[in-house]
């Protein structure tokens, strides 16, 4: 059961961000790879 926050607000929000954003950096990798400018 829930007993008490282990994260405080900012972490909470920085993790909630991180997971919202990561499907958008993770397909400006891709396009910047498949563009041949990384590696």
């Amino acid at each position: 059961m829930y007993e008490q926050d282990t994260l405080s607000a900012l972490d909470a929000i920085t993790d909630a961000q991180r997971i919202a954003f990561a499907p958008m950096l993770f397909q400006a990798a891709l396009c910047l790879r498949n563009a041949g400018i990384l590696g």
